[in-house]
C-alpha cells in the first residue's frame, strides 16, 4: 500500500516523499513467532537523516526496531526516480488471535530538490494484522517460545545438600535464544513445594545485537528457604 507525504514547509512540491509497508509471511503465525514488518521509505532526493519511528503500544504484542543497517536502493516510478531505504521491523504476537498494528508515525528529513536544505516529512503506515495460534495440542500450555535454538542455564549457590531449618539456597535459570527478545520468553513455570518459601527476584532482561543478529536473554532468580526439616524434591523444569 503506497501513502504520499510532503515536508510541512514544501506541501507544493511537485516530488513527493512515500512509504510502503507490508507483513513478510502471509497467514497465521506461531505465538511467539518472529514476524517481519517491512517498511520502505522513498524519496526524490537523499535521506537526511535516519528515520524514526513512533511505534504504538499494542496489547499482547511488541513491535520493535532492530538496530541494523537499511537495505538501500532506487527504483523507478511513473518516470520518476526514487532513492529507496528498506526498514525490516520486528513483530512478536505473545497470545492467540489476531494482532492489530494500527497506523503509526514515521519521520525523516529530506531536501525537496537536490542542493536545497532539508524538510522533514512525516508519513503514516497503513493498519495491518497479523494472526497468530497456538500448535494442536499446547493450547493449555502456561506459555511457549518459538524460537529456531533455545538454551537453558542453571546454577545453584550454594548447591542443594544437607541444611538447616533457615538455609537458604539460590537457583538462577538463563534462557537465551536467537532473534527473540528476552521480554517475549514466557515466566517460567517454577513449582512451590510444601516445606520451602519461594522468593522470586523480577527476572532480568536482556538483548544484544551483533553484526544485525538479536539475541534475547532472559534471567530467573529464586531464592529457596528451609522452613521445615524433611527432603523436599524440586519437580523437573519443563520448558514448552
Amino acid at each position: 500500500m503506497w501513502y504520499r507525504a510532503f515536508g510541512a514547509a514544501e506541501a507544493h512540491a511537485a516530488e513527493p516523499s512515500l512509504l510502503r509497508a507490508s507483513v513478510a509471511k502471509p497467514g497465521p503465525v506461531l505465538v511467539g513467532e518472529h514476524v517481519t514488518i517491512i517498511v520502505e521509505l522513498l524519496t526524490a532526493t537523499t535521506f537526511a537523516s535516519a528515520p524514526a519511528f513512533e511505534f504504538p503500544k499494542i496489547p499482547g504484542a511488541l513491535l520493535m526496531k532492530p538496530e541494523e543497517r537499511p537495505v538501500l536502493g532506487t527504483e523507478q516510478i511513473d518516470g520518476e526516480s526514487y532513492t529507496v531505504q528498506r526498514r525490516e521491523l520486528a513483530f512478536f504476537v505473545m497470545r492467540p488471535g489476531v494482532a492489530q498494528i494500527p497506523p503509526f508515525t514515521v519521520r525523516f528529513e529530506s531536501p525537496p530538490r537536490f542542493g536545497e536544505e532539508a524538510v522533514e516529512h512525516r508519513l503514516t503506515t497503513p493498519a495491518l494484522q497479523v494472526e497468530a495460534r497456538m500448535p494442536p495440542g499446547a493450547e493449555n500450555l502456561p506459555g511457549l517460545i518459538a524460537a529456531r535454538e533455545l538454551r537453558v542455564d542453571q546454577t545453584w549457590h550454594p548447591q542443594p545438600q544437607k541444611a538447616r531449618v533457615g538455609d537458604v539456597f539460590t537457583r538462577t535459570v538463563t534462557l537465551t535464544a536467537p532473534d527473540v527478545p528476552g521480554m517475549v520468553f514466557p515466566p517460567l513455570p517454577l513449582a512451590k513445594v510444601d516445606g520451602l518459601a519461594v522468593y522470586a527476584k523480577p527476572p532480568a532482561v536482556q538483548d544484544q545485537v551483533e553484526r544485525g543478529e538479536l539475541t534475547g536473554q532472559r534471567v530467573e532468580t529464586v531464592t529457596y528457604l528451609c522452613e521445615r526439616p524433611g527432603r523436599f524434591t524440586l519437580p523437573a523444569l519443563v520448558i514448552p
